[in-house]
Formats: C-alpha cells, structure tokens, sequence
C-alpha cells in the first residue's frame, strides 16, 4: 500500500462513520417527533371524541326536552359506557358516579377518583343555569382509539426509517396522515353520535309513545262528543293528524342509522290537493304566528282528483318538516311557498321554497347527514329522515339556492 493510500484510508473511514453517525442521530430525531406527534394525536383524538359525545348528548336532551332525573342519567351511562352528572349554578344535582362532587368537576380535564380510577371530563351546557358532565374512564379511551393508534404508530416508525434520504416525501406524508387523521376524527365522531342516539331514542321513544297513544284515543273521544260544532271538531282533528305525526316521526327515530325506513304500502293515499291543503291548515296557525304568509300553489294541469304520489303518513312528514325547516329560517313579512307541478316529462315535483338567507354548507358537508344542522337547537335529523322517507317513496329529495334568495327543496316522483 502506497503512503497516499495509507493516508486516505482513515479518512474515508471517518467519514462513513461520520455519514452512518449523522443517519442514526436523523432517525432517532425522527422517531423522538413521531412518538410526540403519535401522543398528541392519541390525546386530540380523545378530547374531540369525548367533547363530541358530549355536545350530541345535550342536543338530544334539550330537543326532547327530557328531565335531568337520576333514571335518566342511567340510560345515558349505559349507551355512552361513561358516567354522566348534572349540576346546575355550581351545585351537583345527579351523578352516576358515587362519591362525585362539584368541587371534583371543576378542577380541570381530568380526574382521578380512588377507587374508581382516572376519567377525562367535558362538559356542555343545557340551559342558562344546568350542565351536562360526562366523564369518560380512560381505559374506554383507550379501547376506542387503539386500532387508530397503532396505524399512526406504524406509519410514523416507516417514515423515520427513510427519514434522511426522504425529507420532503416525508413532509408532503404528513400532511396526507394529517388530513387522514381529520377524516378519521369526523367518521369516527359520527358514527358514536349515530350509535349512541340510536340506542338512546329506542330506550326514549318507548316511554314517549304511551303517553301519546292515551292523548290520541282522548281526542277521539271529544270529537265523537263534539257533536255540531265545527270548531271544536276541526281542532280535535288537527291535534290527533299532529300526534300522528309525532308518533310517525319518534318510530323513524328508531331507524336513524339503518339508513332506511320501512315504506307505508298500507297507508291511505287521498288525493294529492287535499293532501296538500291539510298540510298547509296544519301549520297555517304557526306562520300567522311568525308573521310569514304559506302560499300553496297548484298547477292548474294537475287534475283535481290527482292521485298522492305516494302513501299520507310519510309524504305529510317530508312536507312537515320542509315547511318547517323553510319557517325557522324565514323573517317575518317573508313568504313559503309549497308548490306542485309536472314536468313535460312526466315527473311530479312538489317544491318548498322560502325567502330566507339560503343553505351554506361547509366545504364537502352533507346536509342530509344526520345530526349535520346550522340551526342553533336543531338536532340535525329532520332532513335526514326526509330523505330516508322519499327514497322509501320512490322519490328523490334535492335542494339548491334559486337565484332570487333563499332556499328550494324538491320532492321529484318519477312518472308512473
């Protein structure tokens, strides 16, 4: 060997050492922000579950208006698998954990209560003065997000492997894990909520329909005692076609996430204006009560005995809650108008239309979605179920902003 190749060869072998000592401290950097970006997501992922779960359980219990009574707290446990409380001006007025109190709740995030074990704690207001707690025990948590964990787990170990060699391909992956991560988030968010109100409405509508069934057979029995008067007789018959729509909307509750409710082939079809004009006498009270005019509008080719489309019960709750979606976001003075016509092709469509500010989704949002609302109180299931109910028909619910203001939605009932 020569002396210049006596020279060279300690430094080449420095300098691989040097290459292979830069590489491994690289990949130990990698790994150490991966593990730290691992545990963040793992505890974003918690909050925003448990902050969701939370949120959809003060929904459901404000728009069903159900008391805040110890049996039931116990339902919401045993559909959550967390503890819930309520307390009301600092005060805890019931709990489903034992020796819970409110100094305990208001002590941050966390809890740890002996001998019960660690909780992650969020909570959302009822009212004014009442908030709903739900304290969620972390081995929950950690069962819920385990499978998400170890995929985050396994992709970060496979870019800190390739971490020196591939830097902005390791970049351009974290934004994809981080939009994946999202999208995770939002599925597995909406799936617990429609699980949980699935579980929770068949427990709720059980005791709601008893009461109802004794209000309906109550209010027959006035009419068949009304004897001439026509007022008295009209108003009777209103309440019972409204608790029959409320009956007809709590089974629907029931099939949220089935994605499909059972037609009504048995149900009455009468002829579509008379159907129409029972809709508009049904709410007429309401909007002369808001200040908004209900204009119903028939084409004049319709003939006069045309057919319903399809059976009462489901078309009267599509049109139900249209109109009253389209009168909550009405100002008063404004004007809904329920329209009917054929199209030269033979499709009937019947329209709800108001003149209000229009429907503006957030970017890729659904609003046929379930538990998807813009309204302050709504619960998101109205035009979910409307939908469900006009595929169920033979129909096809859409919507789209006319060019004049407000918002459309449209019943299309192919030509028979």
């Amino acid at each position: 060997m020569s002396h210049t190749e006596a020279t060279l060869a300690p430094e080449r072998q420095l300098r691989r050492r040097f290459l292979v000592s830069a590489t491994l401290l690289a990949m130990l950097g990698t790994a150490l922000a991966g593990s730290l970006s691992c545990w963040l997501a793992r505890m974003t992922l918690e909050r925003r579950l448990l902050e969701a779960q939370t949120q959809n359980l003060a929904r459901l219990v404000q728009d069903l208006r159900l008391p805040a009574s110890p049996r039931l707290l116990d339902h919401l446990r045993q559909v959550t698998d967390c503890h819930v409380a309520v307390t009301e001006r600092g005060r805890l007025l019931h709990a489903t954990l034992p020796g819970l109190t409110a100094d305990r709740l208001a002590d941050g995030r966390r809890l740890s209560l002996p001998p019960h074990g660690a909780f992650l704690v969020a909570s959302q207001a009822l009212d004014g003065q009442r908030r709903l707690w739900l304290l969620m025990p972390r081995q929950v948590a950690s069962q819920t997000l385990r499978d998400t964990s170890l995929t985050l787990i396994a992709i970060t170990a496979a870019a800190g492997t390739a971490a020196l060699a591939l830097a902005l391909l390791a970049a351009r992956a974290h934004a994809r894990l981080v939009a994946r991560v999202r999208d995770a988030d939002r599925r597995l968010s909406r799936a617990e909520t429609t699980a949980m109100a699935t579980r929770l409405s068949s427990s709720v509508v059980h005791e709601l329909r008893n009461p109802l069934a004794g209000i309906r057979m109550n209010a027959q029995v006035l009419a068949e005692d009304a004897g001439d008067d026509p007022t008295i007789r009209d108003s009777l018959q209103l309440i019972i076609g409204d608790i029959d729509r409320i009956d007809q909307f709590l089974r629907s509750l029931t099939d949220v996430s089935a994605n499909a409710i059972a037609s009504q082939a048995t149900s009455q079809t009468p002829p579509l204006r008379t159907l129409l004009r029972g809709v508009t006498e049904l709410l007429g009270g309401r909007f002369r009560q808001a200040g908004v005019r209900l204009r119903l509008e028939v084409a004049e080719s319709l003939p006069v005995g045309e057919p319903s489309p399809c059976p009462e019960l489901p078309l009267r709750q599509i049109l139900v809650n249209l109109l009253t979606n389209a009168l909550e976001a009405s100002p008063s003075g404004s004007e809904v108008t329920l329209s009917a016509h054929r199209q030269p092709e033979g499709v009937l469509e019947l329209t709800v239309r108001d003149q209000g500010p229009g429907v503006h989704p957030e970017d890729g949002e659904d609003i046929f979605a379930p538990f998807v609302s813009h309204k302050p109180n709504g619960c998101g299931l109205g035009l979910h179920i409307s939908r469900q109910l006009a595929a169920s028909s033979g129909a096809v619910l859409d919507w789209h902003n006319p060019p004049g203001g407000g918002a459309a939605f449209t019943l299309h009932f192919p030509s028979t």
